[in-house]
């Protein structure tokens, strides 16, 4: 699975909740909620998700991910998504996929634009793709 902006949460969404789903690509679709709240940042459906933070912030959806391989591109300036929730969210993943002995399973790229699927990030998520359904 791959998904942009909106579809990159759905990817996240469904790659949690639906085991079928083996490998998924999100291309700008989510950060830590709590950067959201904290930047007065009201767009993103996972912050209507009713009592969400009271159980956790997307941080833990990617880290429960393990063992599925799971890409995750963000732009460093897309100003949906602070870039230092995106980090916190690469680092929580990485410490997860490495507790499963599987850290080659996860991969980020972060890159300097906004919000966007870049042709060379494109090129890199597909080649990850190919690489785990293959």
């Amino acid at each position: 699975m791959v998904g942009h902006s909106l579809g990159g949460l759905q990817a996240l969404w469904l790659t949690r909740v639906d085991v079928r789903i083996t490998a998924a690509v999100s291309s700008c679709g989510f950060g830590l909620l709590h950067t959201l709240v904290r930047d007065g940042i009201n767009h993103g459906f996972a912050m209507y998700v009713p009592g969400i933070l009271e159980v956790c912030d997307l941080d833990a959806l990617v880290a429960a991910l393990a063992p599925r391989a799971f890409l995750l591109t963000a732009g460093e300036t897309d100003p949906l998504f602070p870039i230092d929730g995106v980090r916190d969210i690469v680092e929580k993943a990485q410490v997860a996929y490495a507790q499963e002995g599987v850290s080659e399973r996860f991969g980020a790229i972060l890159f300097s634009a906004g919000h966007s699927f870049p042709d060379d990030v494109k090129a890199e998520a597909y080649g990850f793709l190919n690489h785990w359904l293959t």
